[in-house]
């Protein structure tokens, strides 16, 4: 998938597997209508790179279990092939070839392993909305923005605590919503 990062420079980074773009935000503009629509377009470019990511790693994770199939075939031909006849003079081959079928495994873990954390999407993080990292997803049909109520389509969502945000109140300096995430008290919610 992709990561999204928002710097303080005011650049945002998608950075899908196997390459990717950077793209300068649009603070200086003052038409708030263009603003919004650059930022959706943005966000479905960011979601266009999560799916090249994901075919990707589809892609690539492919690649390594055709290799590692073809390894451990190999090492089953050998392994049927092998005289037992000179098993005497050549003992270390039997280890050696169960050592080749661990460390063909092994490395096929490994190499998923790597590809996976490349390929994680780590969302993106502003505190002053939400406390958890939030995603950009297409398929919010029936969801309900938290901090303006209005229903909503696209937009971003945190997949921990199901809270979902419009594109415009991601893209607005709304503070986070009345009471979530802050500590109550006797008088109501406290700010920190």
């Amino acid at each position: 998938m992709a990561m999204e990062r928002v710097t303080s420079s005011g650049w945002s980074k998608c950075l899908p597997f196997f390459g990717g773009r950077a793209r300068k935000d649009g603070s200086g503009t003052n038409n708030k209508g263009l603003k919004e629509e650059r930022e959706a377009e943005e966000a479905l470019q960011c979601y266009k790179d999560v799916k090249r990511a994901n075919r990707n790693k589809i892609a690539a994770e492919s690649l390594v279990f055709f290799f590692s199939t073809g390894f451990q075939v190999y090492m089953g031909i050998k392994a049927v092939c092998f005289d037992v006849s000179k098993l005497r003079v050549h003992w270390q081959f039997p280890c050696l070839l169960l050592l080749g079928v661990i460390c063909v495994n092994i490395e096929s873990v490994l190499c998923c392993v790597m590809i996976e954390s490349y390929a994680k999407e780590e969302g993106i993080d502003k505190p002053e909305l939400h406390s958890h990292p939030l995603f950009f997803s297409k398929a919010n049909a029936g969801h309900s923005c938290d901090l303006c109520r209005r229903r909503i389509l696209r937009g971003y969502r945190c997949w921990l605590c199901d809270f979902d945000i419009c594109m415009k109140c991601m893209s607005s300096s709304t503070k986070r919503a009345e009471g979530e995430g802050g500590i109550r008290g006797d008088k109501g919610v406290r700010n920190e």
